[in-house]
């Protein structure tokens, strides 16, 4: 940069410095946005004055390091910036760090390993090692793929900023139409949920692959790594198989080049599984999740978030068997509504949906507080609202815990709770007066004072909180007419039973480390019935725990409370 226009009157190294330290705050605030910043923006965020702040950016743009787009009159990190942090990344030499990865997957499941970079809208293969079969792929190296059209590109797309992710969807809709930008979109939100990307070519000499992103500092994905292959040996359930192994890889080379990433359970069961706990399904799940029980028809309804799919089964008959009915959206909200329909709650809001016909009825929805964050469980309380808590769309420990509350006559509340990070599963007491939700983000379930006639929330305090090292968390939760509450423990491998005072009643052992929610069902409810996920669940776990995914249950002492419905007005 030019020295003299960052010298403070007199040249002193204090002064320079701290002009210095103005101008990287800038950058900071604009690397930090994601997206083009206003100067009243930027005088709000650094503190400036207007006059000092005009100084330091034109010197900024002078040198490249910002870019001022003079006819919208905001500004954005510059080309110079990104040219460097190319350049940091080259230096890191991901292609030999990789090397290792690539080796150890392609030798382990004999498909081609392949290395790829972002080059604006596209990826570049930068590195492959052939496949072990006969029969194989034509190389890719160096080949540009548009970022929608392979694994890797998908990888990379999802792991953008939130700004360049709807660039690109709206980029999507002026080629291909509001389909294909619809289609797009569940692409996206996806791999964000899985963690990987999957890509099933068409044709029977098409390329089918998994990818996982390969994280800077900041959480976005430059690189990306794969596994390809043709597509009559990689099956899409073939593919999901790949994912935690994939996922390892990448994430730990996001490790020795400095990168974030995110977790992958690697923690082997504490113990046992508890007797009297079998499955009810025959398949598994990505992330199952949000189970409801229908007395009428002795049904047990749930979510395969990660499908997206609903499910259902009738357990209680010697011939059931899972139905599952794929879903258009990432949809994590689900709850029986009075005239026989189901209440689903996804990224586009509320709709009511039949499962007898499979049609829909939009309801509403409402923009989320904050761009990152995305719906999460929810529950009907006795006046047949419906409440749902959100989750940043990065995990819990990221925070972004909102409440919202669907009316019967289809309005919405939004509560921002202070203190609540990631909002799970919910459910009430016996008498309606207490209201529990499950803060995995926090390691503990919150009860609130509930006042059923206006359906509001008050006096929030701990009801469970876990303590010490460790990764598990709270997760579903379901209420015993006792007043106890049954809490899946994430990553804990079990479930917990509390008293009403919060006191530990009763622990059961699950041959599943991620057990994510729960329900009574059955005719005498009696039967806890308990979904599970199996991503970002590492192989060798997977091993030790098979039925990960799948659906299970066991028989209670005390029998649960029927889960409250959704009010649809004019139904009976």
């Amino acid at each position: 940069m030019n020295d003299g226009n960052w010298e403070t009157e007199g040249g002193t190294s204090a002064g320079t410095s701290a002009t210095l330290a103005k101008g990287l705050n800038i950058l900071n605030v604009l690397a930090a946005a994601g997206r083009p910043v206003r100067m009243k923006e930027l005088i709000a965020a650094t503190g400036l004055t207007r006059p000092t702040l005009h100084r330091l950016l034109q010197t900024l743009v002078d040198e490249g390091f910002v870019m001022h787009q003079r006819e919208e009159r905001n500004y954005t990190v510059g080309m110079h910036l990104l040219e460097m942090a190319h350049q940091v990344w080259d230096g890191l030499d991901i292609r030999q760090t990789a090397a290792v990865e690539m080796e150890l997957l392609r030798n382990e499941y004999h498909e081609a390993a392949q290395l790829s970079v972002r080059d604006g809208d596209f990826v570049v293969h930068v590195d492959e090692l052939e496949s072990l079969y006969d029969v194989r792929t034509s190389s890719q190296l160096g080949q540009r793929v548009a970022l929608g059209h392979s694994p890797m590109g998908l990888a990379v797309a999802a792991f953008s900023s939130p700004a360049e992710r709807e660039r690109l969807i709206v980029a999507e809709r002026s080629r291909g139409g509001q389909a294909a930008a619809r289609q797009f979109r569940l692409q996206l939100d996806l791999v964000r949920v899985r963690g990987y990307a999957v890509h099933i070519g068409d044709g029977a000499d098409a390329v089918c692959g998994i990818a996982a992103p390969i994280m800077d500092h900041r959480g976005r994905a430059a690189f990306a790594l794969g596994i390809v292959g043709p597509a009559f040996r990689m099956a899409e359930n073939e593919l999901h198989e790949l994912g935690p192994a994939v996922l390892e890889s990448a994430r730990r080379i996001s490790e020795r080049v400095g990168g974030q990433s995110r977790i992958v359970l690697n923690t082997p069961p504490p113990q046992a599984a508890s007797p009297g706990v079998w499955s009810i399904s025959d398949s598994p799940d990505l992330i199952g999740d949000s189970p409801v029980w229908q007395a009428r028809r002795q049904r047990l309804y749930w979510l395969d978030t990660g499908g997206p799919a609903l499910c259902w089964a009738n357990p209680g008959k010697s011939d059931s068997h899972k139905t599952r009915i794929p879903l258009s959206e990432v949809t994590t909200g689900l709850a029986i509504a009075s005239d026989g329909r189901l209440l689903l709650n996804g990224n586009s809001g509320y709709q009511l949906f039949d499962p007898d016909t499979a049609q829909s009825e939009r309801l509403a929805h409402i923009m989320m507080a904050e761009s990152e964050l995305r719906y999460n469980g929810g529950g009907c309380d006795a006046a047949g609202r419906f409440w749902v808590g959100t989750m940043h769309i990065d995990g819990p420990t990221r925070g972004g815990g909102h409440l919202y509350r669907l009316n019967p006559d289809r309005t919405i509340k939004h509560y921002a709770v202070e203190g609540h990070a990631h909002g799970n599963g919910i459910g009430w007491s016996p008498d309606n007066r207490v209201m529990y939700i499950a803060d995995s983000g926090g390691r503990v379930v919150n009860a609130f004072d509930y006042d059923l006639e206006r359906g509001e929330i008050s006096n929030m305090r701990p009801f469970l909180r876990l303590s010490g090292p460790g990764s598990d968390s709270p997760a579903g939760l379901a209420v015993d007419r006792d007043g106890n509450v049954w809490v899946t423990m994430w990553d804990g491998w079990r479930l917990q039973c509390h008293a009403p005072d919060g006191a530990l009643r009763d622990v059961v052992w699950l041959p599943v480390p991620r057990p994510s929610s729960c329900v009574f069902g059955g005719e005498d409810m009696r039967t806890l019935f308990v979904t599970s996920a199996r991503i970002r669940v590492s192989h060798r776990v997977l091993e030790q725990a098979p039925q990960s995914g799948f659906t299970l249950a066991f028989q209670t002492k005390v029998p649960g409370l029927p889960v409250a419905k959704f009010a649809v007005l004019g139904s009976a």
